[in-house]
């Protein structure tokens, strides 16, 4: 996994275990990452795409984590996570 995401898994690995979902802001998860998410995050489903095996560095952030993208609201700019299991 890339540098950048990094702190996006770390963020979602140190939420409390009891925690089930977290709603963020794309203006949060630019805060956490200390970068701006690319376009293709307001532009593209796939980018939020719950990828294990590939590429996509952000997709691995979030399922190194533990969690999952539930729902994305691309228009109003918010991701919904969810913890596996």
């Amino acid at each position: 996994m890339t540098v950048k995401y990094y702190p996006l898994q770390q963020y979602l690995a140190n939420l409390a275990t009891n925690k089930r979902d977290v709603t963020l802001s794309f203006l949060q998860v630019d805060k956490i990452i200390n970068a701006k998410l690319p376009p293709s995050a307001s532009n593209h489903r796939a980018w939020w795409s719950n990828e294990q095996h590939g590429q996509h560095s952000n997709a691995h952030a979030w399922v190194n984590a533990g969690w999952k993208v539930d729902t994305v609201d691309q228009r109003q700019k918010w991701v919904r996570f969810v913890r596996v299991k």
